[in-house]
């Protein structure tokens, strides 16, 4: 049986319920911030209970897509177009290249479909902390590869995203901002990086975008100065009123943002996926036919997103059984209606 069939056969057969929540709760609860386990308990479908498993093959499709896409995304023609379309907060490149760039595929009986390219992808520490925390199943041990030293090159980083705006400068206090954060679903991942900075040696504060302060060229939360903003706004382009501090301190370039309008533009702006899946204008670029091949492969399904396959996004060529955030349905359904009736036309410079 081939790892493709085999997959799709423990997708098909396997019934077990993997996600060991006691043993999850417990690892959580000697964390820096205890009451993180009692959030994420509180939370009961931020994690599926059962596994997704994921081919050799489909990791490799996914591979070459993003590949692809990320070929295209560095040309001139791609970037004018982006570009042109994005709001003047947005085309400025500061240097950092996003932190948690993400390509969010959607499993079809067809293969992988990318849905969406992500700039402040959320779920990180907590997918690492839910797969370490998973159980025998009927397929064998739930080996979780690339989990040992997840922290620390999550910490890398941002240091290299620091340095690419700031050199060796130190790197002194990290907000990480958002809209109410105490009120977002994802708020026990907050207490989670403020944990992973702390042990890292930065201080590190959870912020409401509309709490900063900026006067004297210096960004400040709670009256300390901020060096990094670990931005997980939806405001992609800075210009609500409330995060007028924010925009312009990252107009000014008095603080680090990652990530930034600038890499949303071209990345993660829905209507890029219009332009990677025109074939026409892809061959004016110049772009080679196996990547148009790739791309048009991977184009979204309007028409399938509204299913409950899962959304997923995988990294080392191996049958996997990952552990599945909640359910993608909802975010799905936004693309549809984000992309439907956008045309060459209306995107074109």
């Amino acid at each position: 049986m081939t790892h493709h069939t085999r997959a799709a056969a423990c997708n098909r057969d396997c019934r077990c319920l993997t996600t060991n929540r006691a043993a999850l709760h417990g690892a959580l609860e000697t964390g820096l911030s205890p009451q993180t386990a009692d959030l994420v308990a509180a939370r009961p479908l931020l994690f599926a209970d059962s596994a997704v498993f994921v081919s050799a093959a489909e990791v490799a499709r996914m591979g070459a897509v993003i590949a692809a896409v990320e070929r295209v995304a560095a040309l001139p023609g791609y970037r004018d177009t982006m570009l042109s379309l994005a709001p003047p907060s947005a085309q400025r490149d500061p240097g950092p290249l996003g932190a948690f760039l993400s390509y969010d595929f959607h499993l079809t009986g067809d293969g992988p479909r990318l849905i969406e390219v992500n700039t402040n992808a959320g779920g990180a520490l907590l997918g690492a902390a839910v797969a370490r925390a998973q159980a025998m199943c009927c397929q064998g041990p739930m080996a979780s590869p690339g989990l040992a030293g997840l922290e620390a090159t999550l910490f890398a980083m941002f240091r290299s995203e620091w340095q690419r705006q700031r050199g060796d400068a130190a790197l002194r206090r990290v907000a990480i901002v958002d809209d109410r954060p105490e009120t977002q679903f994802l708020y026990p991942e907050f207490l989670l990086f403020r944990d992973l900075f702390t042990q890292q040696g930065v201080e590190a504060v959870i912020v409401d975008g509309a709490a900063l302060d900026y006067h004297g060229g210096v960004l400040r939360a709670e009256g300390q100065a901020i060096d990094l903003v670990y931005n997980r706004l939806c405001d992609f382009p800075l210009t609500e009123p409330n995060h007028a501090a924010l925009a312009q301190a990252y107009a000014d370039g008095a603080v680090v943002v990652t990530p930034h309008p600038h890499a949303h533009a071209l990345r993660a702006d829905k209507r890029a996926l219009i332009l990677l899946t025109d074939d026409a204008l892809l061959a004016d670029w110049d772009v080679a036919a196996a990547d148009r091949n790739a791309a048009l492969g991977a184009a979204v399904k309007l028409a399938e997103v509204d299913s409950d396959e899962p959304t997923i996004a995988i990294i080392r060529p191996r049958i996997y059984r990952v552990p599945v955030l909640i359910n993608p349905t909802n975010r799905s359904r936004t693309l549809r209606r984000q992309v439907r009736g956008l045309t060459r036309e209306n995107i074109s410079a």
